[in-house]
């Protein structure tokens, strides 16, 4: 949840950060 635009980055990445 840090990054606003982890949806870009994907998903996984968005629940593993």
């Amino acid at each position: 949840m840090k990054c606003p635009h982890s949806k870009r980055h994907g998903l996984s990445t968005y629940q593993g950060r």
